[in-house]
């Protein structure tokens, strides 16, 4: 059985690679990829923290639904994250599935930030072991 440790280890791998690839393809000009990407992000972190606490979800939709019933409404997490989370959800399905929408280099670039305030924030959940809930 992988401990919390590896696991943990594993999600921040992930998260990484995920902005990383953010970042190469922003600066590529690929601004609908690097949406997608951030989105990923975030949604990387968020399926983490819930599998850290024995909390799993089928869909994304169900992901974001415990992660907020989870780590927003709880307070672990600033209300402004679920406007963050929403955001980035819609742009990166409006990115993946509309050929028509081109994403703005300023809208990819505020995205991107808000990535890794998101990011960040995890991070110091993971290392302060605010992951088991009561």
């Amino acid at each position: 059985m992988i401990s919390d440790k590896e696991k943990t280890d594993i999600i921040n791998k992930n998260i990484l690679e995920r902005i990383e690839s953010a970042e190469i393809l922003f600066k590529n000009g690929n601004y609908n990829d690097s949406v997608s990407r951030s989105y990923y992000a975030i949604f990387d972190a968020m399926r983490g923290l819930l599998e850290l606490n024995n909390v799993l979800a089928k869909s994304h939709t169900g992901v974001i639904l415990k992660f907020n019933q989870h780590y927003i409404k709880t307070g672990i997490l600033d209300k402004k994250f679920a406007r963050t989370i929403a955001k980035i959800e819609k742009e990166r399905e409006e990115a993946d599935y509309f050929f028509q929408k081109k994403v703005s280099k300023s809208l990819a670039k505020e995205i991107l930030k808000e990535t890794r305030d998101f990011v960040k924030e995890v991070k110091y959940i993971l290392r302060k072991g605010l992951v088991k809930n009561e």
